[in-house]
């Protein structure tokens, strides 16, 4: 009963990669279902961290948001999605105080290696291919940004696993 919530967790992170990939949006309700199963983790005596480090987890991560979406809105090379915050935001609970900076870590990571491999991808793939054309990766390919929700559920992927394999 205990791991219940955070496989649950898990299985709606990978389902923000692959929404994020095709359409390049982070669904709220997801973002939310996330949220809400930090509690029944915890309740049920979950490898999740105490109220007290994810609540301030989460706290630092909703201001450092809040920040960086006002600065956003002036400087265009710091403009981050709004659901990738509110994605962050509601990780930062799971990790806690003393697992957010490993989040944070794995996250950039994750982030760095699909931006060159977009990068790369977007060069080498001719404009013709039927891979451009594809429902799955006609999308990111042809895309301009960076599906970054990608980066960060691998980021949260990799603290439930770690918090799960520590029970």
């Amino acid at each position: 009963m205990q791991s219940l919530p955070l496989l649950a967790a898990a299985l709606l992170l990978l389902a923000v990669a692959l929404i994020d990939i095709r359409v390049f949006l982070i669904p709220n309700p997801i973002s939310l279902a996330i949220l809400l199963l930090w509690p029944a983790a915890w309740a049920t005596g979950g490898p999740v961290p105490g109220l007290q480090s994810a609540s301030a987890a989460f706290a630092l991560v909703a201001v450092l948001a809040g920040i960086q979406w006002h600065l956003g809105r002036t400087v265009k090379w710091l403009r981050f999605g709004g659901g990738d915050w509110k994605l962050l935001s509601v990780l930062a609970p799971w990790a806690g105080l003393e697992a957010l900076p490993h989040m944070v870590l794995v996250t950039a990571l994750a982030g760095g290696a699909e931006c060159v491999a977009l990068l790369v991808a977007r060069r080498l793939v001719p404009a013709d291919s039927p891979l451009r054309r594809s429902a799955w990766a006609g999308p990111v390919l042809g895309a301009s940004g960076v599906p970054y929700g990608v980066a960060i559920a691998i980021g949260g992927i990799v603290v439930i696993l770690d918090a799960a394999m520590r029970s």
